[in-house]
């Protein structure tokens, strides 16, 4: 995610309501993708559409413009598990008709075929994203988020440390500790035991 012009940051702490739909078009692709991650494509449109609600509510406490994206990710991050444990209670309400949302749903796994001798390996690669995909999404929260964070959203250790309230020593030790993880949990596949 790019980082937001910091003069629409301030407009929208200010109230400025198309300053905060710029800053909300802006982010939403990234947020809906990492919510899809942790907690399912089924629910990451109502979940998105609160982690922004809360976004509204609480910018004009933001102490500074310059740490927008980890305060907005730390936001996504705990809305996810606030939703994860509402769910296990089964206080989950939907949220269908409420803002207006932009992006699409669809984006995650584009892809054309150009040639069709390439057709199997074209196959094989896609087969081979979702296993990992699929072995990401069953990571403990504490490392998905880690994941995410880092090799699809592209943030560097110190601002994820910061969106989770960690120390950045943390934040490596968690990523490292998934590398792991994915390691072992991927070698069966590697070796064709599945």
């Amino acid at each position: 995610m790019r980082i937001p012009d910091l003069r629409t940051i301030e407009r929208a702490k200010d109230g400025d309501l198309n300053a905060f739909e710029e800053l909300f078009r802006e982010t939403y692709g990234s947020i809906y993708s990492f919510v899809s991650y942790m907690m399912g494509k089924e629910e990451a449109k109502d979940i998105t559409q609160e982690i922004y609600m809360k976004v509204w509510r609480s910018l004009k406490g933001l102490s500074s413009s310059t740490s927008f994206v980890p305060w907005l990710y730390r936001i996504a991050t705990n809305t996810c598990h606030d939703w994860a444990r509402r769910k296990r209670s089964g206080k989950v309400l939907s949220m269908d008709g409420g803002i207006k949302l932009y992006g699409t749903e669809d984006e995650e796994l584009e892809f054309q075929v150009k040639d069709k001798s390439n057709l199997e390996e074209d196959f094989e690669r896609i087969e081979v994203l979702e296993m990992v995909k699929r072995e990401v999404g069953n990571l403990p929260d504490i490392y998905k988020s880690v994941v995410i964070m880092h090799y699809l959203e592209g943030m560097e250790v110190g601002d994820i440390a910061k969106a989770l309230g960690i120390p950045r020593g943390t934040a490596l030790s968690r990523l490292a500790r998934a590398r792991e993880i994915l390691k072992q949990r991927l070698r069966k596949y590697v070796d064709g035991e599945v």
